[in-house]
């Protein structure tokens, strides 16, 4: 039997969360078009989520430290704790 993510997590939140925990910035476009459809539509957990994990990207890059203000303002500060999050990666 195959698992259907749509079913769950029809904005691809938990995808998002997961590329920025482990660093794959790389991976990380599509999921935030994903995100940001849902954003047009007025998804504001989602616009939040982006911003957010764009924040990290741009950290990670040199960029300003992240803030997710989007996310504290809606009260998500449990996506803020995972978004900040690093995984440990072998080399």
């Amino acid at each position: 039997m195959e698992w259907d993510q749509d079913i769950w997590d029809v904005a691809g939140l938990n995808e998002v969360v997961a590329l920025v925990i482990l660093g794959r910035w790389m991976e990380l476009d599509p999921a935030l078009a994903r995100l940001r459809a849902f954003a047009a539509t007025g998804g504001r957990l989602a616009a939040a989520v982006a911003d957010a994990a764009e924040e990290e990207r741009a950290a990670a890059s040199g960029g300003p430290r992240p803030t997710h203000a989007a996310l504290r303002a809606i009260g998500a500060d449990g996506y803020s704790e995972l978004l900040g999050a690093r995984a440990a990666v072998r080399a």
